[in-house]
């Protein structure tokens, strides 16, 4: 399978500027994000796609000092209604086989991020076997595009609060197509 074009030039777009887009992506003031570096994920691949591998990953810190954060930021070019078991397939890799510290034990917390390039994704899931007390939740910040506001989001750009690595995504955002966008 080839890879995906538009995958490839959105995780591009995020390097660029991985504080301003996660700010986007996650709705966070800069201020607030502690971004350390992009963890090198290469040798991890994404469950059920094995030519390909999720290579966005986030390390960012929490305001606990003694908690560290393995985000994967998965961009689909159409919404996915597989990515929650994919995700938790990816994210016990993740958690099983990175670190943050050479300790012994030490664990990033893992979470997911998802930008849905077209249509709407519903990848969180909740549930829960009654009265026992199983429970299965992953809770994913998603992003999906046609819900954006093109208009506010070059707004937001042109006054220097959001990045302007955030550009090529105007065109796939609820009024991107409008000539005073354009």
């Amino acid at each position: 399978m080839p890879p995906n074009r538009f995958d490839q030039a959105s995780r591009y777009a995020a390097k660029l500027d991985a504080v301003g887009f996660l700010c986007w992506l996650l709705g966070e003031d800069a201020a607030e994000l502690r971004f350390r570096t992009w963890l090198a994920t290469r040798t991890l691949p994404f469950p059920g796609d094995p030519e390909r591998t999720c290579d966005t990953v986030a390390w960012l810190a929490d305001a606990d000092p003694a908690l560290e954060w393995a985000l994967p930021v998965e961009f689909c070019l159409e919404a996915d209604s597989e990515l929650f078991g994919r995700l938790l397939v990816y994210l016990g890799q993740l958690w099983l086989e990175k670190q943050p510290t050479d300790g012994r034990g030490e664990r990033f917390a893992v979470g997911a991020a998802i930008v849905n390039l077209t249509g709407r994704g519903r990848t969180s899931r909740a549930m829960s076997l009654r009265r026992t007390g199983v429970r299965t939740h992953l809770e994913v910040k998603e992003r999906n595009l046609c819900d954006e506001d093109a208009a506010a989001l070059l707004e937001a750009i042109a006054n220097g609060s959001a990045s302007r690595c955030l550009l090529p995504w105007i065109p796939l955002m609820h009024g991107g197509e409008e000539t005073g966008i354009i």
